[in-house]
């Protein structure tokens, strides 16, 4: 009897020590949290290429403006491609929309910088003949930073949703801001006398 008390101790003992093991669990990501790592990522890929430009519109002294044109027709498309990611995403939770706000927060005063930056540089810019390309390129921006925040409206919840206007309306504001100062330098129209 005795035996099989201290072996059930043993057994016990052995078991338990079984259990208090923790153990390597591996889960995959669920798929809201990997909605909005992908739309994080989104905004962090837009914000990498409003950096790009903004450091080659400090960099710009004169001359031509290959690299900022460069880096503007990227953005642009960087922009394009991330409304295209964020459009086929499910909606967002509130928890995860309210995680966005700190993000394109940071993002808007990326954008003001770097249009304030680009106002500053004007001189130079016009000099060089920019002025109409630079006017498209901001054109170009605003349509697609609108189709952006339109489609990352349409995922977070109906009462979120006149937040994220506002928190667009600032980005949006910033590039209107960059629109006014160059439009003075629209394309123009040459025609040519007839012979």
């Amino acid at each position: 009897m005795r035996f099989s008390a201290l072996t059930s101790v043993l057994a016990l003992g052995a078991f338990t020590g079984v259990l208090a093991t923790p153990t390597k669990v591996s889960r995959e990501p669920s798929l809201v949290e990997r909605d909005i790592a992908t739309i994080t990522g989104v905004i962090n890929d837009i914000s990498a290429k409003v950096d790009a430009l903004d450091a080659d519109i400090k960099a710009y002294n004169g001359g031509p403006t290959d690299t900022i044109e460069g880096a503007s027709e990227d953005l642009v498309s960087t922009i394009n491609a991330g409304t295209s990611t964020v459009a086929a995403q499910p909606a967002l939770s509130t928890p995860d929309a309210l995680n966005l706000v700190n993000p394109i927060l940071a993002l808007t005063n990326k954008v003001k910088t770097t249009i304030n930056d680009l106002i500053s540089k004007k001189s130079p810019i016009v000099a060089a003949g920019s002025g109409p390309t630079t006017y498209n390129q901001l054109l170009a921006q605003y349509t697609a930073s609108q189709n952006f925040a339109t489609a990352l409206s349409s995922k977070v919840p109906e009462g979120l949703k006149s937040t994220a206007d506002q928190l667009s309306a600032g980005i949006l504001s910033a590039i209107q801001t960059g629109i006014d100062a160059y439009k003075d330098h629209p394309v123009r129209v040459y025609h040519h006398p007839s012979s």
